[in-house]
Formats: structure tokens, C-alpha cells, sequence
């Protein structure tokens, strides 16, 4: 705006009066457990400790984890969920999460792993509803045999089947963004 360049190497952070840097307070049921000027101090020394409880406590939590599902049959998908428990609020980033024979709603710490699982298992909901297509693809892929063996030291036929029908689904049904309701799946379909 004024035309200033400031540098990377313009900044001192040691320069920085104490009372001016970021303070951190970690805390358990009200507790100060931990605390530091330094986040990632914090994340290396307490980090596996609250993935542990998280995927203990959290990630499998009655009011929204859900199992067996074989088809899209919830209204709205919300990329993120607040979960009372303990007295305390803790949002979560739900996902689908494929199982090969259904999907599961399961919750995750961060939106960058909910997303990596989430996109497989709407994959695998169009792929559980195209059964009579998929069914056809199995046994009428074209040169399946001859690809396969090539590809024999990575996997076998059936992977091979598997990925070639997944990635067909995510070409032909999820090509621009992922559907967040049921009648956005519907049509994706």
C-alpha cells in the first residue's frame, strides 16, 4: 500500500518484548496441564497423547459415527461438527470412510485428514449403487488378464479390478466438487 518491500530478514523476532509473544495453555477439564511460547514444542511433547484420546473418546462418537452404511441416506453433510463432551467443546471433521462393503461416518482431529478419507468413501457409496455396472466391469474389463499379470508384482487381478472400477468412479461421478446432500448425490449420479 505504501510501497515498502519488507524482507523476511526484516524481522527480529528475539527483538520482540517477552509480554508481546504468543503465551499457549493447554488444558484438561479446566487444568493448565502445559504451557509455553512455543506451539510446536507444545504439539511434539503432548501431540500423540490427544491423538490417542481423540481417536479413543472422539472419533468413533455415538452421536454422529455411524457404521455399515451402504447408501447416501442422511440429509445434509457438514465438513464440521462441534461435539459436547465432558464439559467441553471439541469440533471435529467428519468423513466417509470406505470399508470395501460399506462406508463408516467416522470423525477426524484435522480437515486435511477428513478430506483424504472422506472423497474415497463417497466413491465407494456411488460404487455400492452402480452394483449392477460394477458387477458387468468385473468380468468384461477388456485385456484384464494380459494387465494384469504386468501388474502382478504390485497386486493382484482383483486390486488391479478394483482400482481401475474406483478410479472410473471418481472420473465419471466426482469430477468437480464432492456432494454435501442427498440430492447433490443423486445428481452426481
Amino acid at each position: 500500500m505504501t510501497g515498502v518491500q519488507i524482507a523476511p530478514d526484516d524481522w527480529l523476532p528475539d527483538a520482540i518484548d517477552r509480554h508481546l509473544n504468543m503465551h499457549y495453555w493447554l488444558e484438561d477439564k479446566g487444568t493448565c496441564i502445559a504451557q509455553s511460547n512455543n506451539l510446536q514444542a507444545l504439539k511434539e511433547q503432548y501431540g500423540e497423547q490427544a491423538n490417542a484420546i481423540f481417536e479413543q473418546e472422539i472419533q468413533h462418537d455415538e452421536s454422529i459415527a455411524r457404521s455399515g452404511l451402504i447408501d447416501w441416506d442422511f440429509e445434509r453433510w457438514e465438513s464440521q461438527v462441534t461435539i459436547q463432551q465432558n464439559g467441553q467443546k471439541i469440533s471435529a471433521y467428519p468423513a466417509l470412510v470406505d470399508y470395501q462393503e460399506s462406508v463408516s461416518i467416522e470423525l477426524f482431529e484435522t480437515k486435511g485428514d477428513a478430506s483424504f478419507y472422506h472423497a474415497t468413501g463417497v466413491a465407494r457409496l456411488i460404487y455400492l449403487r452402480q452394483t449392477p455396472t460394477v458387477k458387468y466391469l468385473k468380468k468384461n474389463l477388456p485385456k484384464i488378464d494380459a494387465t494384469a499379470l504386468m501388474y502382478s508384482s504390485m497386486a493382484s487381478k482383483s486390486e488391479l479390478v478394483e482400482d481401475i472400477i474406483m478410479t472410473a468412479v471418481f472420473t465419471c461421478f466426482l469430477d468437480n466438487e464432492l456432494p454435501d446432500s442427498v440430492e447433490a448425490f443423486n445428481d452426481c449420479i
